[in-house]
């Protein structure tokens, strides 16, 4: 894990309990996208699948630390938060939670970054899948849009895009 990585994982393990309830680990996945994974022990529900609640939490962490690295990467520090999101439970996840960020186009996340260089704040709209197996479409899918704000001096995270 980079040093990069290793920040941000403390930085959702330490900033979000339910991240921490549901033992997500972030990991860089080999076209520089942001994993989140979470184990299916910690996470089931009665009915030995997935807890939908956590589904949702996995996805949320994985969007909101792609938008984070995105801008880390590229040196920069911002407070980000989701504004809003929109879910799909297509079917049941009955193994652990692997949370992946569906390809989208740099020039967006290019546009994203730029934004934020020039205004101090940005947003970026990302879909985030797991899947369970190797079935289409995605056993759950998230659609949010994330916003970043420059760092305030009381490290505030109300955000008006």
């Amino acid at each position: 894990m980079t040093a990069s990585l290793a920040r941000l994982q403390a930085q959702v393990g330490d900033g979000i309990p339910l991240a921490q309830a549901a033992q997500i680990t972030l990991a860089l996945a080999d076209d520089g996208r942001i994993r989140a994974d979470a184990p299916f022990d910690a996470n089931r529900n009665m009915h030995g699948s997935a807890f939908g609640g956590s589904l949702y939490i996995v996805a949320l962490v994985c969007g909101f630390a792609q938008s984070n690295w995105l801008l880390n990467v590229a040196g920069l520090d911002a407070d980000i938060v989701v504004q809003n999101a929109r879910t799909w439970y297509n079917r049941p996840v009955h193994g652990p939670l692997s949370a992946r960020i569906i390809q989208r186009d740099p020039a967006d996340e290019q546009r994203y970054i730029d934004t934020f260089q020039r205004r101090q704040r940005a947003r970026i709209d990302l879909t985030v899948v797991i899947d369970d197996a190797a079935h289409t479409p995605a056993a759950f899918e998230l659609t949010a849009r994330f916003v970043a704000r420059a760092r305030s001096a009381d490290n505030s995270a109300h955000v008006d895009v």
